[in-house]
């Protein structure tokens, strides 16, 4: 019996033997993305334009299984369906547990064009006592503060231009959270990895930890790590300014060759109101130390690895980062971004919208826009294109 089915009926049976109420909910989500490729891109197809469409069904469920005045146990899973559909027909799909301890997707059909699976995405238990939380299985942690480039976000970080952020995919890994009286905390983790011939290999694994120390004038995060085989030490700083707020942070580890490099991302943001509307804005730098100095430059293996381990989506050495949410109407946000790359001049603009429309329904819309020469990395080779995304989420 393959591992996702003795998890699967374990998820089906407790119900069953708890006495517990569960608490239950679950959402329906359509996203429909159009993009244009330019000319020069490699992504593009023989007419430049492809269409997708995600369907995506999720079910949540949880138990606290043991319930005291110090200590509690809880048991939690989500029961996640995808369906892709798209105009191409070499949608390529990847295995999304294939590198995880346990296999728990079951694909259902993968033809050229479309693909459909499910899978467990979250299915963890938690020990709270009064300073302690411990939790095992497939789950989803987020470190740092960065706003765009959140580069001590060492774990499945979204990415810079995602529109929907409401759920990471979970991994196989222990936590430990270890809390203070004075508000301070430890987290650890230990995650194992597969790697292509399925075999566990420590080589792969992130074993971490990551103090947080809360300051009369500033928060503090300092992060140890043996990530992917490498040291990794990372620090984040979050103080208040004059009605603002300054976040720093960066990571210091070493490339495939054993090379030092550090990234560094800091970002400002403020909220004010305009023309009375609330209004949110931000600016953000970030360094890349593995990234291209110069247009002239070409990418490496430290680099490529990177981005395909989905830890680094960038090329380049230096960005600069800036938004604004502006509350049109308490049901309708308009956000625009933009990322500009300092080197080679290129930038990608995205505006978002996103209307409450009605109690459980929430509808996003977002256009993104390329600029640059032929060369560069938003508008040449790697450029993801011109963009036209719909989503809508319904929850209940």
């Amino acid at each position: 019996m393959t591992a996702f089915k003795i998890f699967f009926f374990t998820a089906l049976i407790m119900p069953l033997s708890l006495a517990n109420a569960w608490e239950l909910s679950q959402h329906l989500k359509y996203n429909n993305l159009s993009v244009d490729y330019p000319e020069a891109s490699l992504s593009s197809t023989e007419d430049g334009y492809d269409n997708f469409n995600f369907f995506n069904y999720r079910l949540n469920a949880s138990n606290k299984i043991k319930q005291h005045a110090d200590q509690s146990i809880k048991f939690e899973t989500h029961y996640l369906i995808q369906s892709v559909h798209s105009n191409r027909d070499n949608l390529n799909f990847t295995e999304p547990d294939q590198h995880r301890l346990f296999d728990l997707t079951k694909i259902i059909t993968d033809h050229s064009n479309r693909t459909n699976y499910h899978r467990l995405d979250r299915l963890f238990i938690t020990f709270n006592t009064t300073n302690y939380t411990f939790k095992a299985g497939r789950q989803a942690i987020s470190w740092g503060n960065g706003l765009v480039f959140n580069i001590l976000d060492i774990v499945n970080p979204f990415s810079p231009t995602a529109i929907d952020t409401e759920y990471k995919p979970g991994d196989d890994m222990l936590y430990l959270q270890s809390t203070t009286a004075s508000g301070n905390d430890w987290q650890l983790i230990y995650l194992p990895r597969r790697n292509s011939d399925n075999d566990l290999d420590k080589s792969l694994a992130t074993i971490a930890a990551k103090y947080h120390h809360t300051g009369t004038s500033a928060d503090f995060d300092f992060l140890f790590a043996q990530h992917y085989d490498k040291p990794l030490i990372g620090l984040a700083l979050n103080k208040a300014i004059s009605g603002s707020v300054w976040r720093l942070n960066l990571i210091h580890s070493e490339t495939l060759t054993d090379q030092r490099f550090t990234n560094l991302s800091s970002n400002i943001d403020y909220s004010w109101t305009m023309m009375n509307k609330n209004t949110y804005g931000f600016l953000e730098y970030f360094y890349s130390g593995i990234g291209i100095d110069s247009v002239s430059a070409t990418a490496d293996t430290t680099l490529l690895t990177h981005i395909q381990r989905g830890s680094l989506f960038t090329l380049y050495r230096d960005y600069l980062a800036g938004g604004l949410r502006i509350e049109l109407h308490p049901l309708l946000n308009f956000s625009p971004t933009v990322i500009h790359n300092l080197i080679d001049n290129s930038s990608l603009l995205s505006l978002t919208l996103k209307y409450d429309w009605q109690q459980d329904f929430t509808l996003t819309s977002n256009i993104t826009l390329i600029s640059g020469n032929s060369s560069s990395e938003y508008a040449g080779a790697t450029s993801p294109g011109n963009s036209l995304q719909l989503l809508l989420s319904y929850y209940f």
